[in-house]
């Protein structure tokens, strides 16, 4: 999982590699990331401790809001990468 941009400066961390578990999801990974990287949950975790709405969250390119979201599988050849999203971005995003 890389982190790109303001994440990487605010948290200091710029990759975390976790050992992926059976049945393995972008939540599931987050997750032990986070325990792994706590660190990395002061700049994606908002203050009620939930994932930050301005956050996106690319599986091998492609927007996880288009695939099945936080319940989108992952296998050892898929690529996490966690931006912060634009003004542009965040106008045209779709519920």
């Amino acid at each position: 999982m890389q982190l790109h941009g303001t994440l990487r400066g605010e948290s200091g961390v710029r990759q975390i590699e976790v050992s992926l578990p059976a049945a393995a999801t972008v939540n599931s990974v987050l997750a032990a990331a986070l325990a792994q990287e706590p660190q990395a949950a002061a700049v994606l975790l908002d203050s009620a401790g939930r994932l930050r709405e301005d956050l996106m969250i690319l599986r091998n390119g492609r927007d996880i809001r288009w695939l099945q979201g936080m319940a989108t599988p992952l296998t050892a050849l898929n690529r996490l990468d966690l931006f912060m999203q634009s003004g542009a971005q965040r106008a045209f995003a779709v519920d």
